[in-house]
């Protein structure tokens, strides 16, 4: 049984909505299928499987997963990202389940799923302690969790960092939503849960034409907190003084040439269980961080 939530967390649900639906997330997307796709083949999904895609966004996890055969659900607050993911898995002949939900309340029975997926998305949801039970509460009893979250160092929570010390502080949480890619505080979300913890850190590198200054108008334009938050600090005048451009102040590096390119682990290792058997309970696992860097093309 679920109580009627308080007002301020049903407008923050609304705010929620609002930001992730301006910009253009489908373009921003793009940039991480590669994670979305390493995630899902380290979590060997497959035919007859249940997979259920948390805060997808257009959809790149819960498209991974439906490729391999899976049965998918992808849930996201904002239905103007759900139309896109459609719109993507009608092109590609998928068959994913589209439901509109947050990831507080998931809409779902107790262990309904094998595999629960959240890449670059729950992280950004508010309650993260009431989000990590969601998770396990729908994973079946022998299914498996798997996250990718931004760390504190990666140059998109540096942009979100900056632009929330322009702003007033949440309602809720105290922490950012960077804070998922640390694995103390993860451990921490899903203590007192009969689950297995397995974590790794890998790099991302984004890769574009241009500056610097070139990706960070990319993000003003599509991402959908910077939009909503550049049209907020634009109403008093205070967005010019914004140093987003600044490459020191978002801890951007710049090599040259460069590609996607995600370093892999020779293999997520079990933990009291034999290599290859079902575990006996929960395991968070995958890519549970995910730092990144950004590469301009053509500057060799």
């Amino acid at each position: 049984m679920r109580f009627a939530e308080p007002v301020d967390v049903l407008e923050l649900k609304k705010q929620h909505r609002a930001m992730w639906a301006a910009g253009d997330f489908a373009r921003i997307a793009e940039l991480t299928v590669a994670v979305s796709t390493d995630v899902v083949e380290r979590l060997r999904l497959g035919p007859g499987m249940d997979v259920l895609d948390v805060a997808t966004g257009t959809g790149n996890a819960a498209l991974s997963a439906a490729a391999l055969g899976a049965r998918v659900t992808a849930l996201d607050i904002a239905p103007e990202l759900l139309e896109k993911g459609r719109e993507r898995a009608a092109n590609r002949g998928l068959g994913v389940e589209w439901v509109e939900g947050d990831a507080m309340a998931l809409p779902f029975a107790d262990g309904r799923f094998d595999a629960v997926l959240s890449t670059f998305g729950v992280q950004f949801a508010p309650r993260y302690e009431v989000c990590a039970r969601e998770l396990a509460r729908v994973c079946s009893p022998v299914g498996v969790i798997g996250l990718a979250n931004w760390t504190p160092h990666s140059p998109p929570a540096r942009v979100l960092a900056l632009i929330a010390s322009y702003l007033p502080p949440p309602d809720v949480d105290s922490l950012p939503p960077w804070s998922w890619g640390v694995e103390a505080h993860v451990s921490r979300l899903f203590a007192g849960i009969d689950m297995e913890l397995e974590f790794d850190v890998a790099t991302l590198y984004f890769v574009y034409e241009g500056s610097t200054e070139t990706f960070v108008d990319f993000y003003e334009k599509y991402f959908g907190p910077l939009v909503a938050a550049r049209a907020r600090l634009s109403e008093d005048g205070r967005w010019p003084r914004v140093p987003t451009r600044g490459r020191g102040h978002l801890g951007i590096k710049q090599r040259g040439v460069g590609r996607w390119r995600i370093p892999r682990a020779s293999g997520v290792p079990g933990r009291g269980r034999a290599q290859g058997t079902r575990p006996l309970t929960p395991v968070l696992r995958a890519c549970d961080s995910v730092s990144s860097e950004v590469h301009p093309l053509g500057r060799g």
